[in-house]
């Protein structure tokens, strides 16, 4: 039996505007239709999470590149069918996908063999996709650049936090968390310790916020996880990932890398380099190795520290400020990348017209505790805790997420997801 008694019409927030935030509000919706109010969040400027698409306005236009995940990959047959149906249309638009037959060697995270993967690049940047599920699901509000401090509880009420950006003295009846596990942890001050604090992308921002209190509304307290959702959370590993994404005028140099970085496929792995895409427009992405990110952004240092300290939270101030303030810096990561990427292709790399490096602190899952089904939940069912961490870091794992997590929330309300 369920929890909760469902109300006429109870409303749901979902904080994360990533692949998996995305896709929850439109399995809910889809789900449970006008039975519920949906509310979304999130602390950035727009929705996409890791699947980032930036743009830059070149002589010749405007030239996007995808600086997270390159691709959108999917294994079974309903996650495929899916991404063709909602991206052909959301009721309001269109996201073109073209199919790719050879992506770009890369070292990837997917559970099952590669070979069973298909992959797709929306021709609009891959945070299209996002946005092609996220407003496919017909939420009744987004609230972009709101920060969550805190969830609070009176009751069966759930009371949302934020610094700015969001509504206020609203209640919810359930709230989906689609973020790392790491940064939840961190909204019901559960202590994981310096290597939390190095990977936790909510905590950086947070920092531009100092003096905000979390003061908790009148009537409402804080929420203790119970300890088996602490561990399990606290249990998922992140690795991270340095992106640099040049646009050159002339594509000539961006295919001669491209051909060079694939003639090397199948020789030994690239100390710096994991991956080199060529996109569009003489676009190209290169992202590091983990080793690489780790020794440049300080991670193993920090990590040394508390070693030898025998643990405690100061370990991670030598890497925990985005790689800027490591043992190296981000100057160092680019000249390293660059360096590389002459290696590769055995000439000087030209001055691109504009590059972007970007710091991807949670690129991937390394060793996700992947809960069976792959959800976490808290609060008799009404704190919802979701991500690719679930089950792998691609479409495929965040669709089966989003759905587990839909399936999560309608149980907890008491209403049938099949009706």
């Amino acid at each position: 039996m369920s929890a909760h008694l469902a109300a006429a019409t109870d409303r749901v927030l979902i904080v994360g505007t990533g692949l998996t935030g995305a896709l929850t509000c439109y399995h809910l919706r889809k789900a449970l239709r006008d039975r519920i109010k949906i509310d979304v969040a999130d602390m950035a400027r727009g929705a996409g999470g890791r699947m980032s698409t930036t743009r830059y306005e070149g002589k010749h236009g405007s030239v996007r590149a995808n600086t997270g995940a390159q691709y959108v990959s999917a294994a079974s047959r309903d996650a495929a069918e899916l991404l063709a149906t909602v991206c052909a249309s959301n009721g309001a638009g269109a996201c073109a996908l073209d199919r790719v037959a050879a992506p770009a060697p890369r070292s990837t995270h997917f559970r099952g063999d590669d070979a069973a993967y298909a992959h797709w690049l929306p021709r609009e940047g891959t945070n299209g996709v996002v946005k092609q599920f996220l407003y496919g699901g017909a939420p009744d509000s987004v609230a972009f650049g709101a920060r969550l401090l805190r969830v609070a509880a009176s009751g069966r009420r759930l009371r949302p936090v934020f610094d700015r950006g969001a509504g206020e003295d609203a209640d919810y009846a359930a709230v989906v968390l689609a973020m790392p596990p790491k940064d939840i942890l961190k909204f019901f001050d559960a202590d994981i310790g310096a290597a939390g604090e190095l990977q936790s992308q909510a905590t950086l921002h947070r920092r531009t916020n100092k003096g905000k209190a979390a003061a908790l509304p009148p009537g409402f307290g804080p929420i203790a996880l119970p300890r088996d959702v602490v561990r399990t959370l606290s249990s998922v590993d992140y690795v991270g990932r340095y992106s640099l994404a040049m646009w050159f005028g002339d594509a000539r140099f961006a295919e001669a890398l491209d051909e060079a970085w694939r003639a090397r496929a199948g020789g030994e792995a690239h100390d710096v380099l994991d991956a080199v895409v060529v996109q569009p427009g003489g676009v190209v992405v290169a992202q590091s190795t983990v080793a690489f990110w780790r020794r440049v952004s300080g991670l193993d240092a920090a990590r040394g520290a508390k070693r030898r300290r025998g643990g405690g939270r100061g370990g991670g101030r030598g890497g925990g400020r985005g790689g800027g303030r490591g043992e190296h810096g981000r100057d160092a990561a680019r000249a390293s990348m660059l360096d590389a990427l002459a290696a590769v292709v055995g000439r000087p790399v030209p001055r691109p017209q504009h590059a972007k490096l970007l710091n991807w602190r949670t690129s991937q899952v390394e060793s996700p505790a992947r809960p069976d089904p792959p959800v976490v939940a808290a609060s008799g069912g009404a704190l919802v805790f979701t991500g690719d961490w679930c089950v792998e870091s691609s479409f495929e794992g965040c669709h089966r997420a989003a759905r587990a997590a839909a399936d999560a929330v309608a149980s907890h309300l008491g209403l049938d997801s099949s009706a």
